[in-house]
């Protein structure tokens, strides 16, 4: 170990230490994007302005607490009418003013000094547009929160006193396990605006978002950071974890985890960028099967994986705004969430409005320790398998454990190699009694049983012999390698990696923007009255004007060749479908044919050249 690690590792706490100490030695940096109108903030603030109320499920609400009658200490669970009902707390919800114009005209203005250098839709091509307009529609179906509301949002949090202040709570916890330190931060805010203020996916009043440090221990007993898991939208298990000396992936600030923050979403990055978070749309799977054909017959061979039908959305990550942890301008003050914190199990309903969103995307969320449906979240109750690391032993702990399983295979591949013998006689033995003809009189039905019992016996023990020796060379390789130190590589274990673009480096150009944003509602508007119009030529005139749309789009983008070669392979699939409805009798003769003529080659070419010499 160098003087440096050395230094480093000696002044971090014992793993015993008070949960504080722990908590303030890991502590991360959260890094935001220009524009963010909410940073964590006080609970209790919250609290004090907001008004609790009870969903019944279908659109009404009842008021059972009015504003400044909670607190941290009575915000309780009351008894509830059964499922159907949803108790929720709101601040923005609760204002007079809902005209929208006067909201516009007071200081209400989102993403202050924010600009996305490129809009997101000329990022994605004609199949993600359309969906993200069905999307868009499917808003105005669903719960959806308002865009008065945002505006409130806005107002509200900034004559609070957390946006005056430069001192931001995060709320954590310690859990101690047999093998791993889990350290979990959570931070709250105000609202989520990532639609309104970003253009992103969703708004919702009120934001949970967590992030872990996981802990081993070194020889004196100190505190040795290993991983640590961010939460971000569709990731989960060991996607969501970095290991701490994944310099690729994970920036450190001395012992702090830097945390790039998305714009509005809040969600939690490892890198600073761009991020088009492709959201995926579930269908029916004989619906997906089909999409998947057209994709693959336009794409061609070559063409990648099946991306399916998704949402892109962009996440904004880009750390150029404010920060808070050490060293930032803004600091953290811990709130560790035990019994002075009642709240955290005593109320499972959610934090900011319900609006019944069936996919829940509008919804606000429940706290840290409930789901919305009041079930306990997973990464409260086991924040180890939450980040998959019920199967990654600490470094302190690997080489024992792989020592004792390779001990315990290795009695068994004793007992296996002194049960193998026996049955190979007993067997034999077998084979004897009944004698070597097949045909022996003397044979029965349950000696035959006995026999085939015996021989599956041992082929199993036989092959169970060969996979324990493989077994076994992989555990002295694995426990060797941890008895020196030596690790996998840090990013063996993940599956996939978001991959972030500098911002401004998907500038597309501003004819494109304006093209990707209008084409999509335009082209819909002339294919309705090309309907109204001209039914007679409507599927002519419709087919005409998409291969225009995809003319002019090709161009913008530079892929007109492409878009031939597509065209190339559609006309040839039409045409092979045109041809077998017509001519599907002579489509079969030529096939069989065909195929007469491939046996003749094939078997002919294979006698001739067994023929004998001269």
């Amino acid at each position: 170990m160098t003087a440096t690690k050395a230094s480093a590792t000696a002044s971090r706490p014992r793993i015993d230490a008070a949960d504080i100490d722990l908590l303030r030695a890991f502590e991360p940096v959260v890094k935001y994007t220009r524009g963010e109108s909410f940073l964590p903030m006080d609970v209790g603030i919250y609290l004090e302005s907001a008004v609790r109320m009870r969903s019944d499920g279908r659109g009404r609400h009842v008021v059972l607490g009015a504003q400044g009658e909670m607190s941290e200490v009575t915000l309780t669970d009351n008894a509830t009418d059964g499922a159907a009902t949803r108790d929720f707390l709101t601040v923005a919800g609760t204002g007079a003013d809902d005209d929208v114009a006067t909201l516009f005209q007071r200081e209400s203005k989102q993403a202050v000094g924010f600009h996305s250098h490129g809009g997101r839709l000329a990022r994605v091509g004609y199949a993600s547009r359309l969906i993200d307009a069905m999307f868009a529609i499917s808003l105005l179906a669903r719960g959806r929160v308002p865009g008065s509301l945002a505006r409130r949002a806005v107002l509200r949090y900034r004559s609070l006193p957390a946006e005056r202040s430069s001192i931001h709570p995060y709320y954590a916890r310690v859990v101690r396990t047999a093998t791993w330190t889990a350290l979990q931060y959570w931070f709250f805010y105000a609202f989520n605006d990532w639609r309104s203020g970003f253009h992103g996916a969703n708004d919702h009043e009120a934001d949970w978002e967590q992030i872990f440090v996981y802990l081993d221990t070194d020889a004196d007993g100190r505190a040795v950071p290993v991983w640590a898991a961010y939460a971000q939208h569709d990731y989960h298990g060991r996607d969501l974890r970095r290991r701490w000396d994944d310099r690729e992936q994970l920036d450190l600030e001395g012992d702090h985890p830097v945390v790039y923050a998305g714009a509005g979403s809040h969600a939690s990055y490892f890198r600073p960028g761009e991020y088009l978070a492709e959201q995926p749309v579930a269908l029916p799977s004989l619906i997906q099967r089909v999409v998947s054909g057209i994709s693959h017959v336009i794409r061609g061979r070559g063409g990648g994986e099946d991306p399916g039908v998704s949402i892109a959305f962009v996440d904004f990550a880009r750390g150029d705004g404010a920060s808070i942890g050490p060293g930032a301008e803004r600091s953290w003050t811990p709130v560790i969430m035990d019994e002075s914190q009642p709240w955290v199990p005593g109320y499972s309903g959610l934090w900011g409005m319900s609006v019944e969103d069936p996919f829940q995307g509008e919804d606000a969320p429940a706290g840290p320790m409930f789901n919305r449906n009041r079930s306990v979240r997973m990464s409260w109750s086991d924040p180890i398998s939450f980040a998959e690391l019920d199967l990654e032993p600490p470094p302190s702990h690997a080489a024992a454990l792989l020592r004792g399983r390779e001990e315990a295979v290795e009695r068994r591949q004793t007992d296996v190699a002194a049960s193998i013998p026996a049955l190979e006689r007993e067997l034999a033995a077998s084979g004897a009694e009944d004698g070597a003809s097949s045909g022996d009189p003397n044979r029965t039905p349950s000696r035959m049983a006995d026999r085939e019992r015996l021989r599956t016996e041992l082929t199993a023990l036989q092959r169970e012999r060969e996979e324990n020796e493989l077994r076994l060379a992989d555990l002295r390789r694995r426990r060797e390698a941890a008895d020196e130190g030596r690790q996998p590589q840090p990013q063996a274990h993940l599956r996939r990696i978001p991959v972030p673009s500098a911002p401004g480096a998907d500038r597309t150009g501003r004819a494109l923007e304006a093209w990707a944003a209008v084409s999509i509602g335009l082209m819909l508007l002339i294919l309705v009255g090309v309907l109204l119009l001209a039914p007679r030529f409507g599927l002519g005139i419709a087919v005409g004007v998409i291969g225009l749309f995809l003319l002019i789009e090709s161009i913008l983008r530079g892929g007109v060749m492409g878009l031939l070669a597509t065209w190339v392979r559609l006309l040839a699939v039409v045409a092979a479908v045109v041809v077998f409805v017509n001519y599907w009798e002579l489509g079969i003769i030529m096939a069989a044919i065909a195929a007469g003529i491939f046996i003749l080659r094939e078997n002919v070419g294979e006698l001739l050249d067994t023929a004998p010499d001269g």
